[in-house]
Order: structure tokens, then C-alpha cells, then sequence
């Protein structure tokens, strides 16, 4: 893919990869917008099942260097996870807490083994 014109003054080819040589801005210009660094982490399970019983939920914590208080999180599980809320959020430096909620009205298992991915976006 070719970038042409203004566009290309901003965005470059590396590898398959866009870069945005100047950072790059959700929902316009403004400085609010702008997300400075995109984080990754995940944590596998291969001994244990993770279980949520009805109207609970469970953790599953991720390390994700460089996290910090107030950065937008993104989780997901590799697994069927039907029925089951699955959030996230930095309970500390370097530390996500997923979140995975189960609002039925029965237990749900995903059974190991599973992965938890993370997206961390700092602005």
C-alpha cells in the first residue's frame, strides 16, 4: 500500500506496519485524542479450567510492563467465552487485572488451556 500527499508526509510502510511519524489521534486533532503508546500482554492457563459461578466473577492477572493507573484496557480470551463479560483495568505499575463476569444463570467453564490477551492504550 502507497501512501500519496498530505498523507504520506504522515504515515509510512515499515514492514506491513503504519507509522505515524508525528502520533496518532481517535476522534480528531486535539491533545485529548492522542494515543501516545500501545501495550501488549497475555497470560496462558494450562493447569486449570477457569470457572465462574453464576451472578460472580474471577480474575486473571496480567503483567503488561510499562501499565499505568488510568490506561484504557482491552481483554479477550482465546476460548468460546459465550455468556461472559470479559473487561479490564490496571490495578497497578506494570499490573492488569481482566475481569471475566459471568451473568447467568449458571456456571460457566472455559476449560485450559486458555490465554488471556491484553491491549493497553496509553494517550
Amino acid at each position: 500500500m502507497a501512501f500519496k500527499g498530505k498523507v504520506q508526509r504522515w504515515l509510512k510502510m515499515n514492514a506491513g506496519h503504519v507509522i505515524a511519524r508525528s502520533g496518532l489521534w481517535v476522534g480528531g486533532n486535539a491533545a485529548a485524542n492522542k494515543v501516545d503508546k500501545f501495550l501488549v500482554g497475555s497470560a496462558s492457563e494450562t493447569s486449570a479450567d477457569l470457572t465462574v459461578t453464576s451472578g460472580n466473577q474471577e480474575k486473571v492477572e496480567v503483567t503488561v510492563t510499562g501499565a499505568a493507573l488510568g490506561d484504557l484496557v482491552i481483554a479477550s480470551i482465546n476460548k468460546d467465552a459465550s455468556d461472559l463479560i470479559v473487561t479490564g483495568y490496571v490495578s497497578a505499575a506494570n499490573t492488569v487485572q481482566v475481569l471475566v463476569a459471568n451473568e447467568t444463570a449458571g456456571s460457566v467453564t472455559i476449560s485450559q488451556p486458555y490465554e488471556v490477551n491484553v491491549l493497553v492504550i496509553q494517550a
